[in-house]
């Protein structure tokens, strides 16, 4: 726990942390008692969830998506629709979470108007994850929310393959997509409070959850499992769809009516229905520590952020205000959004960036953006224009929190023994204020602690064209034909849209051959550019529609000389 450091005057309110989660603290009293836990069933298969020690149990029934359907369909399921990874195997190892994990953001991938198919790396993530488990020792959806916020994957798994046995991957691989999003969707407040977890899996794809796992309440004949007991989860899964009508009688004890969320497996296709099983919505655990990972874009440029293990609690009682500074180290940034997390539904910020900070409060205000939060979780929001930063020039981004019902609505990092160890901070940071107007330094009330804001900086983006040109012959005699190559590069940081490309025939030469173009060649003759191809064109124009950084292309033409 956290150790209060400061002093609290009559006129400050009380600085309080949210309690921790219950089942993290007996999760740690068990591992005092007993040792780490086992992860392996008595079949052989392997585990993993361990509880976060953010309590989320105040946003327990709260429904966070509008619903889109008059009623839900009596079934769904994403195996028929093209929007699910292939199934995986964990093997030997405690990483279940970094399976449902992907198997989320996947999915998500796949359920885009244009379908992108990826397979990331869930090796680099249970090695990498910074906390203080081994890579073997398991972990929550908290934990690979961190892991994204600060961009250290998602890695290829071409780049990282897996390996159930080692903890080690190799360092200096480059993330393939910024996650933007991480949707913490309410445990189920009854059975039948299923509408949240619908709507997530009809639009976003799969949906991580947790579970308790025993054999001994699975009927390997129907690939039904119920379990109404008293233990807290310990399986990461992926739910991808339903069945109201699934029969109740399949079940090994008989729940009190019929219905089913069909849910995938890491425990490879020879393992239940090819990967997947059915579990009760009367089960006791599912629908719980529900994550949905999305909005995975192309890579920014720089991430500003004390809290790489990312939100450990939230803290409160009075106070709703908090603040990083940062120091911009590169020339031409621009402030384009802002990484937060959201402790409750239809959270509401207010952020406002200054570049002046003075005793004990801000001024310099160089912009502002307020907006609203349905679903808790972690979040991207963007900036409505773009911030330019100075090199050496400190800059602050500064957050007021609405967390309806909630007053703990700050979310820090902080060595929490067990789990976060290795968070770190100094003075001059992070500040929390209770009314926006007096600040104070987070790290004289709590030791190495940081609030959860990050900073999103991208360069300016130029798109920049060289051409090439070179010809297939030195000379040519009256008569013959002559083939020139026109290679095209983009070595700018952006893309080149309608790029023209404008040549013209060299003197004493006719067009004979322009090649496979396209639709986006035009010829000059008549005092004007033309469709059509003609031999007394003097000029050819090339229509370029998109050139991305790096990219290279060519085009050619062909002419006779007279």
């Amino acid at each position: 726990m956290k150790i209060w450091m400061g002093t609290a005057f009559a006129d400050e309110p009380q600085l309080t942390l949210a309690p921790l989660n219950p089942e993290f603290e007996e999760y740690i009293r068990q591992i005092q008692i007993k040792g780490k836990p086992s992860l392996v069933t008595k079949e052989g298969y392997y585990l993993g969830l361990v509880p976060s020690p953010v309590d989320m149990s105040h946003t327990k029934g709260l429904r966070v998506f509008p619903q889109k359907l008059l009623s839900y369909p009596s079934s769904y399921d994403l195996r028929t629709s093209g929007r699910l990874p292939p199934v995986k195997a964990q093997g030997n190892c405690g990483s279940c979470w970094a399976f449902a994990t992907y198997g989320s953001l996947e999915s998500w991938l796949l359920s885009q108007s244009s379908p992108e198919t990826w397979n990331f790396s869930e090796n680099n993530l249970k090695n990498t994850h910074g906390f203080d488990l081994a890579h073997d020792e398991g972990g929550n959806l908290l934990m690979s929310t961190a892991y994204f916020a600060r961009w250290s994957g998602p890695i290829a798994e071409t780049d990282d393959p897996y390996n159930p046995y080692s903890g080690s991957s190799p360092s200096g691989l480059k993330e393939k997509k910024h996650l933007e999003t991480v949707l913490m969707i309410p445990d189920r407040a009854s059975s039948l409070d299923n509408n949240n977890i619908k709507q997530a899996v009809m639009d976003y794809g799969a949906m991580s959850t947790s579970m308790y796992w025993d054999s001994s309440y699975y009927n390997s004949n129907y690939y039904a499992y119920y379990y109404n007991g008293i233990q807290s989860g310990n399986h990461a899964v992926d739910i991808v769809g339903w069945n109201d009508n699934f029969d109740k009688n399949k079940f090994k004890t008989t729940p009190s009516n019929n219905g089913a969320w069909i849910v995938r497996n890491s425990w490879g296709t020879d393992w239940g229905e090819s990967g997947y099983f059915y579990i009760s919505y009367y089960d006791k655990n599912i629908g719980k520590y529900n994550a949905s990972f999305i909005n995975a874009q192309e890579p920014a440029s720089t991430n500003y952020q004390y809290d790489p293990l990312g939100c450990v609690d939230y803290l409160g009682g009075g106070y709703t205000w908090a603040a990083n500074i940062f120091l911009p180290a590169k020339s031409g940034e621009e402030l384009t959004s802002v990484g937060l997390y959201a402790a409750t539904a239809n959270t509401t910020y207010t952020i406002y960036i200054y570049n002046t900070f003075s005793g004990g409060s801000f001024s310099g205000l160089l912009g502002s953006k307020t907006g609203s939060l349905a679903c808790p979780g972690y979040h991207t929001v963007h900036l409505d224009s773009s911030i330019k930063l100075t090199c050496g020039d400190n800059f602050a981004i500064a957050i007021k929190f609405t967390t309806p019902g909630f007053n703990k609505p700050i979310p820090i990092e902080y060595p929490e023994s067990g789990y976060s160890s290795a968070a770190t901070a100094t003075a001059g940071q992070s500040y929390i204020s209770s009314n926006g107007t007096n600040w104070t330094d987070i790290t004289t009330k709590y030791s190495n602690t940081n609030v959860c804001i990050k900073g999103i900086a991208h360069l300016p983006t130029t798109a920049t064209i060289f051409l090439y040109k070179s010809s297939d012959k030195n000379s040519v005699a009256k008569g013959g034909t002559i083939t020139y190559t026109i290679t095209y590069t983009n070595k700018g940081n952006g893309i080149a849209t309608d790029v023209n490309i404008v040549e013209v025939l060299p003197e004493h030469t006719v067009l004979k051959d322009f090649g496979d173009q396209g639709s986006g060649v035009r010829y000059w003759y008549s005092n004007s550019w033309q469709p059509n191809f003609s031999e007394f064109a003097t000029k050819i124009k090339w229509l370029i529609p998109q050139v991305t950084p790096s990219a290279s292309g060519t085009v050619s033409f062909t002419c006779e000389v007279r």
